[in-house]
């Protein structure tokens, strides 16, 4: 539930999690007045966002979906050297007096936002990232979210081309 760049560390040329304590069995439900989740503004879903920001909604049931959507987001940092919501959530931060009214109305925009936050320039560098991230993992519905399981099948990643990227960038 808290994935995010920080928490992936290269151990023996694998890629290895990091900083658990954010993690929920799927099919957990969580409520507003837990103080046992954790989760990064910037890496979470938009039914997360919903969720928190939601003065009626109670509790949300943990699912594959988040994940998914926080993968696409660490992905897209990945590429673009920055956090891709980051702009967004400072200007949320620096119209607001308090931090934590900036907080709220960045969750409720992430949340009621209808686009995916995939930079455009990703069509210009790689197009067909963009369009895994868009189509797939940084989609706006959790149900038309791509599952990490397909994604592994999907041909961006099946036919190799993000292990050869990462050769050209390091």
């Amino acid at each position: 539930m808290d994935l995010k760049p920080q928490n992936l560390m290269v151990f023996d040329g694998r890629l290895k999690l990091i900083d658990l304590d954010g993690c929920v069995e799927i099919g957990t439900s969580i409520r507003t007045t837990d103080t046992w989740f954790s989760f990064s503004l910037l890496y979470c879903a938009p039914e997360f966002a919903r969720f928190v920001a939601s003065r009626r909604k109670t509790s949300i049931v943990a699912s594959s979906h988040l994940d998914a959507w926080s993968v696409g987001m660490t992905i897209a940092e990945v590429a673009c050297l920055k956090p891709v919501l980051y702009s967004q959530y400072k200007h949320y931060k620096d119209m607001e007096a308090t931090p934590g009214a900036g907080d709220l109305n960045f969750m409720e925009w992430l949340g009621n936002s209808k686009v995916s936050p995939v930079p455009e320039a990703f069509k210009v560098f790689d197009p067909q990232l963009f369009a895994f991230l868009s189509d797939c993992l940084c989609v706006q519905e959790p149900e038309q979210r791509m599952s990490l399981r397909r994604c592994a099948a999907h041909p961006y990643i099946a036919a190799g081309r993000v292990q050869r990227m990462a050769y050209r960038v390091g």
